[in-house]
C-alpha cells in the first residue's frame, strides 16, 4: 500500500494476496496426501501465478514470503515424495532468488525462515503419517484378535453342539424301534440344539458386525467422496 504504484496497481496487489490467503486455506479442505489429485495440483498453480503478479507493486517481498505458503501447502497436499519435490524446488527458488538479487541482506531471514518452516513441517508429516501408520497396524491387530475370538467361539459352539447333535441322532436311530416316545423325544432336543446354535451363531456374528459398523460406514464415507 505504500508503494509508489498507482493506486488501481496497489489495491489489484492486495486483492491478489488475499485471493492467495483464501485459496491457501481452501486447499487444505478434503486434502489427502494418499495421491496426487487435481484439486492441490490446480492450487499450487492458482498460487504460484497470484504470488507471481504480486512483484511489480510489492516487489521481492510479496512472491518470497507466498513461496514459503506454497513450500508448507505442498508438504500435506501430496504423497510424501511429490511433497518433498515440490517443497524442495520452491526452497530452491527462493533461496536462488534471495542470492541472486544482490539484497541477500534484506531478505535472508525470509529464506531461513522457510528453511527452518520446511525442516519443520516435514518432521511434522513424518510424524503424522508414522501415527497413522501405527493406528492403521492396531486396527489391523484388533481385526485379526476378533476374528480369532470369533472363530475359536464358532468352532467351541458347534463343536460341542454337533458333538451332542450326533450323539443323540444316533440314540434316536437305536431308539425308533425299541421306544418310539423315547425317540422323539431325542429328536425333539435335537431339533432344540440345533436352533440354539443357530441363535448363538447369529448372536457371534451379529456383534462382530456392530463392532465394525463405524470403521464400515467411515470406509462408505470416504469412498462416496472419492
Amino acid at each position: 500500500w505504500t508503494s509508489d504504484a498507482a493506486l488501481w496497481a496497489r489495491l489489484a496487489t492486495i486483492a491478489c494476496l488475499v485471493l492467495f490467503a483464501a485459496v491457501y486455506m481452501w486447499g487444505y479442505l478434503g486434502t489427502s496426501w494418499t495421491h496426487v489429485a487435481r484439486r492441490p495440483v490446480a492450487v499450487i498453480v492458482v498460487l504460484a501465478v497470484l504470488a507471481a503478479l504480486s512483484y511489480p507493486v510489492a516487489g521481492l517481498n510479496g512472491p518470497l514470503t507466498c513461496l514459503i505458503f506454497i513450500m508448507s501447502y505442498s508438504i500435506w497436499a501430496f504423497p510424501y515424495r511429490v511433497s518433498m519435490g515440490i517443497a524442495t524446488a520452491a526452497l530452491a527458488v527462493m533461496l536462488l532468488v534471495v542470492f541472486t538479487s544482490g539484497e541477500a541482506a534484506q531478505w535472508w531471514f525470509l529464506a531461513a525462515l522457510a528453511v527452518i518452516l520446511g525442516i519443520g513441517l516435514t518432521v511434522a508429516r513424518t510424524a503424522a503419517e508414522s501415527g497413522e501408520r501405527h493406528q492403521e497396524t492396531e486396527k489391523q491387530l484388533v481385526m485379526a484378535q476378533e476374528r480369532e475370538r470369533v472363530g475359536r467361539d464358532v468352532h467351541d459352539l458347534l463343536g460341542h453342539t454337533l458333538t451332542a447333535i450326533t450323539v443323540k441322532a444316533e440314540l434316536a436311530e437305536k431308539l425308533v424301534d425299541a421306544d418310539p416316545a423315547r425317540a422323539r423325544a431325542e429328536l425333539a432336543e435335537i431339533q432344540a440344539l440345533s436352533r440354539e446354535a443357530i441363535t448363538e451363531v447369529r448372536h457371534t456374528v451379529g456383534s462382530l458386525r456392530a463392532r465394525r459398523l463405524d470403521s464400515e460406514i467411515a470406509g462408505a464415507t470416504a469412498a462416496l467422496n472419492d
